[in-house]
């Protein structure tokens, strides 16, 4: 009777000791599953906080900065040029004036390129880049393509067509996704209407001379 009890006990406890660990375990997982949630939850919070930094800094460049200001004034004296040349026909004409530098231009391509590289590794907000840079970033891209591809296609001295080819993809690649949110901001608010992404001539003609006169 007493091995009984004694082995009837040794099982009891042997069972609460087990509960036990189990209970224990148990919590570590949870303390440790909250640890883990409030980590991600900083790291968010850190990403949120670095992504409305970076789009600060990105407004205040663009708007603000002299160098930019006279970036933007000069490029969209240099594409309404393009475009008086590109309307009289003056295939000769149009022709010099693409191969000249265009410092202006390259200089806001880089910009909006560096913001398409931002917005494809989803360092920023795709929307809040449209409130600010749809007209500016598709005018300057639509009425620049002549200029972007004969840079594309005609290397100069040291550089590669595998190089140039690949010049302001991201450029390229974020007019094309805010078209895509213009198209879809506008399905909101007039679902049953086709719309269209681009901007019609005459309002890139409009953002250019309206560029040109920010000095």
């Amino acid at each position: 009777m007493d091995a009984d009890w004694v082995s009837a006990y040794s099982e009891a406890a042997t069972a609460v000791c087990t509960l036990g660990l189990v209970v224990g375990v148990v919590v570590q997982f949870r303390q440790l599953h909250q640890q883990l949630s409030d980590v991600k939850e900083q790291i968010g919070l850190t990403k949120k906080a670095i992504e409305g930094e970076t789009y600060r800094h990105l407004e205040e460049k663009f708007f603000h900065s002299e160098a930019m200001i006279n970036a933007r004034y000069e490029a969209a004296r240099d594409l309404l040029e393009l475009r008086r040349i590109i309307d009289s026909a003056q295939s000769a004409e149009r022709v010099a004036f693409v191969k000249k530098d265009h410092h202006a231009f390259i200089e806001l391509a880089g910009f909006f390129d560096y913001i398409g590289s931002l917005v494809r590794l989803g360092m920023i907000d795709k929307n809040a880049v449209y409130s600010s840079f749809y007209r500016k970033c598709c005018a300057f891209w639509q009425a620049g393509v002549p200029i972007i591809k004969d840079r594309r296609e005609n290397p100069k001295e040291g550089e590669s067509q595998d190089e140039t080819r690949l010049l302001w993809t991201d450029f390229e690649s974020l007019s094309k996704i805010l078209r895509e949110e213009h198209v879809k901001t506008l399905a909101e608010v007039h679902p049953h209407e086709v719309r269209r992404g681009d901007l019609k001539d005459e309002t890139c003609l409009e953002v250019l001379k309206q560029e040109a006169k920010i000095k």
